[in-house]
C-alpha cells in the first residue's frame, strides 16, 4: 500500500532537512520505490544531498528518486493543458490559443497554486510505495493543499449550472424534433469533481508532519496553520520540534498540539540530516 508524507512548516525551520533525513532512514530500512519531492521554490534538497538536479525526477545513490519540481515549467504545462482542454470542450473555439498569453497569465493570482496542485495530484495517484513531499512555506503550502476542497465547491456550482443549461437544451431539442448530443463540458466537470474528491481523500490519508523551532515566530505561525488545517478536516500525525536547546532559545515546545505525537530533535552540529534521522524512529514505524 502506498504511503505519502506531507511535511509542513515555516521557511527555514528544517523541512528539507527532515525530508532528506526521513528518505535516508527509509532507504536504510529497505522501504522500496521511494520518491522524495520538493515543492519549495528555494529547492535545498539537492544541496543537502550534494547532487546536481535538473528539475526532472532523478535516481540518486542513496536508492530513491528525487525531484525538485521546476515550478515555472509546471505553470507553463498547466496553462498549455488548460488551452487544450478548452478547445476540446468547446469545439467552436478551434482558434482559441493561450500561447501568446502564457507569460502574463503565469503571474495571475492562483496560477502557481493550481499548477503545483496538479503535480501533487499526479504524484499522489502515481506509482511507488513511499512519497515524501517537502512543501513550500506554510501559506503557499496550505493554499495548495486546500485546492481539492475549494475546487470541489466551485465544481459543484458549475455542474448544477451546466445541468440546468443541458436541460433547457433538451427541451428545445424536443420542440424542434431533433436529438440531443452528450454535453462534453458537463462530462469534463464531473470528471474534475471526482478527481478533486479523490485527491482530498488521499491528502487526508497521508502522514502529515508539522515541523517547528522553539521560538515565537515559528510557533505562532504553526498555531495559525493548525486552524486552517482544521477547516479542511486535517490534523498532523506528528509534530517535530527542531533545534531544541539552540542558543539563545530555551528548550521549549508548543503546547497546543494536543493529541499529536511529538518528535524532539536537539540542536545538532555537523552532519544534520544523518544525525536528525536518529530521532525519526516513531515516524518510520508509522510508515512500516
Amino acid at each position: 500500500m502506498k504511503k505519502s508524507v506531507i511535511i509542513l512548516g515555516k521557511g527555514g525551520v528544517g523541512k528539507s532537512s527532515l525530508a532528506v533525513a526521513l528518505a535516508l532512514r527509509a532507504s536504510e530500512a529497505g522501504l522500496h520505490d521511494r520518491f522524495l519531492v520538493s515543492f519549495d521554490p528555494a529547492h535545498n534538497i539537492g544541496d543537502i544531498l550534494g547532487v546536481s538536479l535538473t528539475g526532472k525526477p532523478e535516481k540518486v545513490e542513496e536508492g530513491f528518486i528525487i525531484w525538485e519540481i521546476d515550478l515555472e515549467r509546471a505553470i507553463k504545462d498547466y496553462l498549455e493543458e488548460t488551452g487544450r482542454e478548452i478547445r476540446r470542450a468547446f469545439r467552436d473555439l478551434s482558434a482559441f490559443n493561450l500561447e501568446g498569453y502564457i507569460d502574463i497569465l503565469s503571474l495571475s493570482p492562483g496560477t502557481l497554486e493550481q499548477a503545483s496542485y496538479l503535480v501533487l495530484k499526479d504524484l499522489l495517484m502515481g506509482e511507488g510505495n513511499l512519497l515524501i513531499m517537502d512543501m513550500p512555506p506554510t501559506g503557499l503550502a496550505l493554499r495548495i493543499l486546500a485546492l481539492p476542497w475549494t475546487n470541489s465547491f466551485w465544481l459543484d456550482k458549475l455542474i448544477d449550472l451546466r445541468k440546468a443549461i443541458v436541460e433547457k437544451r433538451k427541451q428545445l431539442s424536443k420542440i424542434e424534433g431533433r436529438g440531443q448530443a452528450e454535453d462534453p463540458l458537463l462530462g469534463e466537470l464531473i470528471k474534475l469533481k471526482e478527481e478533486s474528491e479523490k485527491t482530498a481523500r488521499m491528502i487526508g490519508e497521508s502522514l502529515l508532519i508539522f515541523i517547528v523551532e522553539p521560538e515565537d515566530l515559528s510557533i505562532n505561525e504553526a498555531r495559525r496553520a493548525m486552524k486552517s488545517l482544521e477547516l479542511l478536516g486535517l490534523k498532523p500525525h506528528f509534530y517535530v520540534v527542531n533545534k531544541l536547546g539552540r542558543p539563545p532559545y530555551p528548550p521549549r515546545s508548543p503546547d497546543y498540539f494536543a493529541g499529536i505525537e511529538k518528535v524532539e530533535i536537539p540542536w545538532i552540529d555537523g552532519d544534520l540530516t544523518r544525525k536528525m534521522g536518529e530521532y525519526l524512529t516513531p515516524i518510520l514505524e508509522a510508515l512500516a
